[in-house]
């Protein structure tokens, strides 16, 4: 019985729009914040893997939160909503490391 249907074509290109959105941040940052893509890319790999409490590869809505609001900016709990409404381009409920990414340079 086939419990699953698997589109390989779909997951192939979400991933490449996911490439495409991080290489975006990275050009981003080097531009704005005077690092190089290596650099940026080292920051925001640990903060995310810091904050990815379960380990899936993915910011679910409390993990962003706690990544934000330990920043260090002075975030309010609208700004925060409105943050993951934005970082959540794709609407499945969490943020994926290149949308975060897209999040982190603006």
């Amino acid at each position: 019985a086939k419990l699953v249907d698997f589109d390989p074509h779909v997951s192939t290109t979400q991933a490449v729009i996911s490439e495409e959105q991080l290489q975006a941040a990275e050009r981003e940052a080097e531009e704005a914040l005077g690092m190089t893509r290596e650099e940026f890319t080292k920051i925001l790999s640990e903060v995310f893997d810091t904050y990815d409490k379960d380990g899936s590869g993915f910011l679910d809505p409390q993990e962003f939160e706690d990544a934000l609001l330990n920043s260090g900016l002075n975030i309010s709990e609208r700004q925060l909503s409105m943050l993951l409404a934005a970082a959540d381009e794709n609407d499945d409920g969490k943020v994926s490391y290149a949308e975060f990414s897209q999040v982190a340079v603006q």
